[in-house]
């Protein structure tokens, strides 16, 4: 479980922590402990000694050394791989995770085979072994999701799996193979304190866990400027700011819905995902008199924020740390424009797309209110599956929605940026602006579906618009 946990993380800043990923780790895990069970046994069935017990966790020690240490070349062949995301997500799994779940799968029959003496008891020894395997992979899982992948990140965890399959083996046999022992140690520890070229040559300035993803700061260079970006994968940037000019919005989209910021002049915001709080912070410069409330699931960004994309805390703008559906369900306050800006790597978390929640947001409006979505997909084409069904969404909920591109002139057929308005009682018409290039989009939704808490395809529907 510890490895299903710190695989996540390894994986999620080249491939992101879609169901994708999730399925890929998970399968290939499960593939591979079956694999060993069934080795295992039959080889517990030959021979079964306290040596041989400790060669397993001798090479699973090894197998993950390797997958720790060449991480960041097995991604980048799993990521030239043909497949897109499905199968690069699983080439990756097979090649970091397969090897050491199929060395640890043999134990279980291989202790069975070597401490079984009394076929009366047969039942209950096995099943007490069980039992014990899995407090321990509980143990496991709340020790490494709730303090050790946060406190120390999962890079240090990984190591530390490194040394503790070293040390389950002393267990196993104290007395052989110390030298190979001691050679797998000395090499464990000079490759941990060896800089990798990713971190030395990236531009990576920072990479840690929060609660919710590994996030990376990497400073770069757009359109001639030196930049810094916020980033939980390779295909999406969650925030950028230009250094020495932190309140001129980098991207389109982060131009565009600052724009309709602007022009709508709320009084009371609610923006749902902060990200590095870059909107959140040009909201209340531009508009003395609003006042915005930010959900943000991860409360690690706070720091982050301050620390790399100079967010300075304001008064009127209260950071409330929860998952947005939840926040969304009990929510009583009225707000004049609310934005849906929230991603779970490349996709928008589903239960935020979904009709049961556009009826609590339209709720939540003052009269008159807006509500603007950024939404990542082609807007024409087989791409588009995405947009047409959020777009046939916001109809069904609201009087009126309409959308338009970030980007003017980009092609409509890739995936880009696109800005959705909705609203109950205003024709939004004041939104469109043609001598700007901000022109609402005709978008066909005859072959799209209603997103419901029961049917929200969304990683199916957005992935056709990446891969």
């Amino acid at each position: 479980m510890i490895i299903e946990l710190v695989g996540v993380r390894f994986i999620a800043p080249d491939f992101g922590t879609s169901i994708y990923v999730w399925t890929a780790i998970i399968g290939v895990i499960l593939g591979a402990l079956a694999f060993g069970y069934w080795y295992g046994g039959r080889l517990a069935d030959k021979s079964a000694t306290d040596e041989g017990l400790m060669v397993i966790f001798l090479l699973a020690s090894v197998a993950w050394l390797a997958s720790v240490w060449l991480r960041d070349s097995i991604l980048e062949l799993a990521g030239a791989m043909p497949g897109g995301l499905r199968g690069q997500a699983f080439v990756a799994s097979l090649l970091l995770f397969a090897p050491v779940s199929a060395l640890l799968g043999m134990v279980s029959p291989y202790l069975v085979k070597l401490k079984l003496v009394n076929l009366k008891t047969a039942g209950r020894y096995v099943g007490g072994l069980y039992a014990a395997g899995t407090v321990g992979s509980i143990a496991g899982t709340f020790a490494a999701g709730y303090w050790l992948i946060p406190l120390f990140n999962s890079r240090a965890v990984g190591w530390a799996m490194v040394f503790a399959l070293l040390g389950i083996s002393l267990l196993a046999q104290r007395r052989k193979l110390l030298i190979h022992r001691l050679i797998v140690a000395v090499a464990a520890v000079l490759l941990l304190v060896m800089p990798t070229q990713s971190s030395s040559n990236s531009g990576v300035i920072y990479d840690g866990d929060g609660l919710y993803s590994r996030y990376q700061v990497i400073d770069g260079r757009y359109h001639g400027r030196p930049v810094r970006h916020l980033v939980t994968d390779k295909f999406t940037l969650q925030s950028s700011i230009y250094i020495g000019d932190p309140y001129t919005p980098v991207l389109d989209y982060s131009t565009r819905m600052d724009e309709v910021i602007v022009q709508s002049q709320p009084r009371r915001m609610l923006l749902i995902g902060g990200g590095s709080y870059t909107l959140a912070q040009l909201a209340v410069l531009k508009n003395p008199k609003v006042t915005v409330d930010v959900v943000e699931i991860d409360p690690m960004l706070d720091e982050l924020a301050v620390k790399y994309f100079s967010f300075k805390p304001d008064k009127r703008i209260k950071i409330i740390h929860e998952d947005g559906r939840t926040f969304l369900n009990k929510l009583e306050t009225k707000y004049d424009l609310i934005v849906m800006d929230a991603f779970s790597s490349q996709f928008p978390p589903f239960q935020l797309t979904t009709v049961e929640v556009l009826e609590k947001i339209k709720e939540s409006l003052t009269p008159g209110g807006l509500v603007m979505a950024n939404i990542i997909s082609a807007a024409e084409g087989p791409e588009a599956g995405f947009l047409q069904a959020q777009y046939l969404t916001y109809q069904e909920v609201f009087n009126k929605a309409v959308a338009f591109q970030a980007t003017p002139g980009a092609n409509k057929a890739a995936r880009l940026n696109v800005i959705l308005l909705a609203a109950e009682d205003n024709n939004l018409s004041e939104y469109q602006k043609p001598e700007e290039g901000r022109v609402f989009l005709s978008i066909n939704t005859s072959h799209s579906k209603v997103l419901t808490d029961d049917f929200a395809p969304v990683e199916a529907l957005t992935a056709r618009g990446f891969y």
